[in-house]
């Protein structure tokens, strides 16, 4: 999305995929993946068909809309269309970005497996 300011578990995130990640290995921000939907992945690897999706709060520490029943509602549908059409999807919450280095290594591993 243009415009939007980037959270700091994803310039975490970014900067020790930068430093760490698999070399070789494209990441994408904001991927569309959906043919006719307008959902994204922060973050996709489309040749491996994996994403990543870093689940934050609302603004000034409040819950985020993945914590209600309406945008939990919404990530289920979203998460089971990308099941659907092949994606594996790995979820971190962005209030964990200490576990940032964790992360980068879990998205290897997956990325290993296939």
């Amino acid at each position: 999305m243009k415009g939007r300011r980037k959270s700091r578990a994803e310039s975490a995130f970014e900067c020790v995929w930068r430093l760490r990640g698999a070399p070789g290995v494209e990441m994408h921000p904001e991927f569309r993946f959906h043919p006719t939907r307008r959902w994204r992945f922060d973050y996709a690897f489309p040749q491996h068909k994996l994403a990543v999706e870093l689940d934050g709060r609302g603004r000034g520490g409040h819950p985020g809309r993945h914590h209600s029943i309406t945008g939990a509602s919404k990530d289920y549908a979203k998460l089971n269309a990308a099941a659907v059409l092949g994606w594996r999807v790995l979820r971190f919450q962005s209030h964990e970005r200490a576990m940032v280095n964790r992360w980068v290594d879990t998205v290897i591993e997956a990325l290993e497996e296939r």
